[in-house]
C-alpha cells in the first residue's frame, strides 16, 4: 500500500526481492491501481517481510496468509489517516488556543510527554468548549482522505 503512488517498477522490484529471499514469488494483482497491490509468494513470510521492509518511501508492506485474510473491519487512526485534519488541533483553533495545543503536541513528539499525558493535557485545555464546536468542525474542516469512503453506518 502506498501513501503516494506505486508503479509497475515498484512491483517488479518487490518481486525481485522476494525471489532473492527465496520466497518463491508468484502472481501480482492490483487492488487499487498505483495505491495497493497483492504480491503472492509461496515460502517464508519472515524472509518476505525482511526483504520488503525498506522497499520505498511511503510504501507500507503487510505480510499475511491468503487463507482467512478477507476482513470486514478496518481499524485505523482517523486524524490525518482517514481524514485530512487533526481534530484536536482544529477544535483548539475554534477555542482560540491552537498554539498552546501545538506546543503540547511538540513536547509529546520530542518524548517529553507520553501519548496519554499529552492527550489528557490537550483535552483539559478544551474544557468548556461547546459540543456544537465538534459539529461545526466536522461540517467545516473534516475531509475524508482520497481513497476512503464514508460508511453508511453512523
Amino acid at each position: 500500500m502506498a501513501s503516494g503512488s506505486i508503479g509497475q517498477g515498484d512491483i517488479a522490484a518487490a518481486v525481485d526481492r522476494l525471489a532473492q529471499a527465496g520466497c518463491q514469488p508468484g502472481q501480482s494483482l492490483w487492488l487499487d491501481r498505483e495505491k495497493a497491490a497483492d504480491l503472492f509468494f509461496a515460502a517464508d513470510p519472515v524472509a518476505a517481510r525482511a526483504a520488503l521492509a525498506d522497499i520505498g518511501q511511503g510504501i507500507d508492506v503487510i505480510v499475511q496468509p491468503v487463507e482467512g485474510r478477507a476482513k470486514a473491519l478496518l481499524i485505523a487512526d482517523m486524524d490525518s489517516t482517514m481524514i485530512t485534519v487533526e481534530c484536536i488541533d482544529e477544535l483548539a483553533d475554534y477555542a482560540g488556543i491552537k498554539p498552546q495545543i501545538a506546543e503540547i503536541t511538540e513536547r509529546a513528539m520530542r518524548g517529553e510527554l507520553d501519548f496519554e499525558g499529552a492527550l489528557d493535557e490537550r483535552v483539559a485545555l478544551l474544557k468548556g468548549l461547546p459540543d456544537s464546536a465538534i459539529d461545526r468542525c466536522r461540517a467545516e474542516r473534516v475531509v475524508i482522505m482520497g481513497g476512503a469512503r464514508r460508511s453508511s453506518a453512523r
